[in-house]
C-alpha cells in the first residue's frame, strides 16, 4: 500500500531529540482531550515541565474525549519518543503482555462505543454494568512500582505525552 512508504530509518540523535523539560508538579491524574495528553503533552512539557508521579502512587488518565465516541489507549513507547510520526513509528512497545502485569503499560482502549458500552466490555463481553465498567470507559489507573521516566503515545499516533516517576 502506499502508506507504507512512509517510514523512518530509525532514531537518532537528530530524528528523536531527547526531552530537555524541567521537572514539573506531582500529579495523580492526566487528561486526555482533544486529541493531547494535556498536561504530560510534548507540546507543553518544555514550558510547563514533565508531570510527576510518585512510586507507588496511582496517576489516572481520564479520557475526555470519550463524550464525543473517541477512544484513546495509553501506552508506553521507548524513550524519548519524540521523532516525527511514520508508519513505524512511534512504536507502542511498553507493554509487557497483560493489562494486569506491574510492568504494563498499556491502558487497552478507554472510551465508550456502541450502546455506550466501554470497548473492553465490547472485546471481552457482557461485563455487567458497575463501577469497573464505567470506569472502563472513562479511566485507566496506572502504578508503576520504580523510578523511570515513561513516554507515552496513543492510539492516535500524533498523541505523545511523557510523565516522571520520582521518589
Amino acid at each position: 500500500m502506499p502508506e507504507s512508504g512512509n517510514a523512518t530509518a530509525g532514531c537518532t540523535a537528530d530524528a528523536c531529540p531527547p526531552i530537555s523539560a524541567k521537572d514539573g508538579p506531582i500529579t495523580t491524574n492526566i487528561h486526555t482531550v482533544d486529541f493531547t495528553f494535556g498536561q504530560a503533552d510534548l507540546g507543553v512539557v518544555g514550558q510547563t515541565g514533565i508531570p510527576a508521579v510518585k512510586v507507588g502512587h496511582s496517576v489516572r488518565f481520564w479520557n475526555e474525549d470519550t463524550a464525543a465516541d473517541v477512544w484513546h489507549t495509553v501506552t508506553a513507547c521507548a524513550l524519548p519518543c519524540t521523532g516525527p510520526t511514520k508508519v513505524n513509528y512511534p512504536v507502542a512497545d511498553g507493554g509487557g503482555g497483560t493489562p494486569t502485569a506491574s510492568t504494563d503499560f498499556e491502558s487497552m482502549e478507554t472510551g465508550y462505543g456502541l450502546f455506550w458500552e466501554p470497548p473492553k466490555s465490547q472485546l471481552g463481553g457482557n461485563d455487567p454494568y458497575n463501577m469497573q465498567w464505567v470506569g472502563d470507559g472513562a479511566y485507566w489507573d496506572f502504578t508503576r512500582t520504580r523510578q523511570a521516566s515513561t513516554a507515552s503515545t496513543a492510539r492516535h499516533e500524533s498523541m505523545r505525552g511523557v510523565i516522571k516517576v520520582v521518589s
